[in-house]
Order: structure tokens, then C-alpha cells, then sequence
């Protein structure tokens, strides 16, 4: 594969910036009415959005014995732990220009002063002979770090990069609980940021079943080095473009699986999400795998 021209080091420095706080809409843009006090960004199963649909949050009972977590409260106790990625390709108009293609990751461990994220293959890769010429990654206080490919498993579609995070390391990397076996039904909530949105959006929905890829969509779309008759989860949810690599909570606030795609037109585009099944041996697998980090990054 690799056309990639460039490693962490030939990247930007680390940014700094404050949060924005306006919600933006698919296109990146502010959206006219912002969401109130007690709501949250979220796309409904079945809905059409431009990304500036709210929901609101709901409390639960004081005395509730360990509920399960309903939507606002994972998007507010996770906020932290998803990351906004993002690609630059060369633009298709030959002008020197960079192109960004934006997707979505899970926090899953620290390394020295880098912060390990667990994301899609498709989202950090080179598919189809593309340049990469940058990746980047940006945290929930809106700070952005340089990228690099550090684990891949293609057969599963599956990726561990490395956010080079120097001293904000403890800051900004919050690791995320993940699922310790994997579990194929019941309510879940996907987080990630779609299409060009810069807000983090929820996108709550049913794991209704496991299957095989080949059930879902034919052989020949699977991705290069991609096992066509995988596991898939089935999922009854809404996302776009750039929430692939974006976490999939069940309802104990537990990753469970990472959103590949879904249907790619007509209304089940809005209906339907697939997404990759991990747990944590799988998850810890793939780190093992990840040199360790020799030195103190000095930035």
C-alpha cells in the first residue's frame, strides 16, 4: 500500500487552542439554532439532520441501583475519550492544495507521551494509492496533535495510531472502557463527529445482530486485505462519513465495537449502521504490537 510521504516527525507541531463551542453543522459551519441548556448533538435512526438536531438529557432517579446509561449521560462522561482524526490527501485539482478527510477514534491507552487511539484502518490508510501527506488528531479541549499508523489488522478493518501528545499526555488522554467480551444485541449509542461536523454528535440505536459481511453487502466491496465474510455488528443507527473509526458504546458505558459504514444510499442510509465487534483481548492484542515510545517527544 503505502504512498504515505511523510511520518509524525515531518508533521506540525502540537496545537493548542481553546474548544469551540458553537455546534457546527455537516459542512463545519455554525448551525443557526444552538442546542440549550440540558442538550446534546444527536442523530435519530430514521431522522434527517444536517447535523443541528438536539436531544434532550435525561437525569436519572437518585436512588437508582447502577442504571444503565442513557444517552446524555455516555456523551457527557465520553466526550473525552472520542477523538476527531483527520487525513490530508492532495487535493484533486493539482493545485499543492491539501485535502482533509475527517473520521473518528476511541482513546484506549497511554504510552509514555503519546496517546494510543483505536480507530478504522479505512479512516488512517492509504485505500486506493492515495498520498498521505498528514494525519491529525483533535481532543475535546480542542488541542490537535500529529498522528502515525503504529498497528493495523486489514482482515478486520481495525487500527491503533499513535496522538503525539508530548506533556499534555495526562491531560488529554482518557482512555475508554472497553467491553472485556463482545456483545451482540441490545441498546448502544455511537459517538463520533460526521461528515465535516466539528461537534461531537450521539447517535443512539439497537445492536440487533451479529452476522457475516457477506450478508450485508457483496464480497467484492470489502476493503483490500479485508476478510469478506467477517463479523459485522447490525445495528439499527444513524451515521454519516466520518463517524467510521468512531466508538460504539453498550449501554454500561463500554466500547463494544468501532462504526465501519452502512448502506451507502436511499433511507437506509439513515437507518442502518455496521460496525467491527471488539473486546478487550483483541483491543490489547493489537497494542501489544505497538513499539513502545523510546524517548520523551521534545516539541
Amino acid at each position: 500500500m503505502q504512498n504515505e510521504v511523510s511520518d509524525h516527525r515531518a508533521q506540525s507541531m502540537p496545537q493548542t487552542r481553546t474548544a469551540e463551542r458553537a455546534a457546527t453543522d455537516f459542512d463545519g459551519k455554525p448551525c443557526a439554532t444552538q442546542p440549550s441548556a440540558g442538550q446534546f448533538p444527536s442523530l435519530e435512526a430514521g431522522r434527517r439532520s444536517d447535523g443541528c438536531s438536539f436531544s434532550d438529557f435525561q437525569t436519572r432517579d437518585a436512588g437508582a441501583q447502577m442504571p444503565p446509561l442513557n444517552t446524555g449521560e455516555l456523551y457527557n462522561r465520553s466526550r473525552e475519550q472520542t477523538v476527531r482524526l483527520d487525513v490530508g490527501v492532495p487535493s484533486e485539482r493539482g493545485d499543492n492544495r491539501v485535502r482533509t478527510e475527517p473520521s473518528s477514534g476511541v482513546i484506549v491507552a497511554r504510552d509514555g507521551e503519546r496517546c494510543l487511539i483505536a480507530t478504522a484502518n479505512h479512516s488512517v490508510s492509504s485505500i486506493q494509492g492515495e498520498q498521505i501527506v498528514s494525519r491529525g488528531a483533535t481532543f475535546a479541549d480542542g488541542s490537535r496533535y500529529p498522528v502515525s499508523v503504529e498497528a493495523r489488522d486489514r482482515s478486520r478493518d481495525l487500527a491503533i495510531v499513535a496522538a503525539h501528545t508530548g506533556r499534555d499526555t495526562e491531560r488529554v488522554c482518557q482512555p475508554a472502557t472497553i467491553a472485556e467480551r463482545g456483545e451482540r444485541s441490545g441498546q448502544a449509542t455511537a459517538l463520533g463527529f460526521p461528515e465535516r461536523s466539528r461537534t461531537l454528535q450521539a447517535s443512539p440505536g439497537v445492536v440487533e445482530r451479529e452476522i457475516a459481511a457477506t450478508n450485508l453487502r457483496s464480497a467484492k466491496d470489502s476493503l483490500p486485505g479485508e476478510r469478506a465474510n467477517r463479523p459485522l455488528l447490525d445495528m439499527s443507527m444513524h451515521t454519516r462519513p466520518g463517524n467510521s473509526g468512531g466508538p460504539v458504546f453498550n449501554e454500561r458505558g463500554a466500547v463494544q465495537g468501532l462504526v465501519y459504514g452502512g448502506p451507502p444510499s436511499g433511507r437506509a442510509h439513515i437507518e442502518r449502521t455496521w460496525a467491527t465487534p471488539i473486546d478487550r483481548p483483541l483491543i490489547d492484542g493489537m497494542i501489544s504490537r505497538v513499539q513502545p515510545s523510546r524517548q520523551r517527544a521534545a516539541w
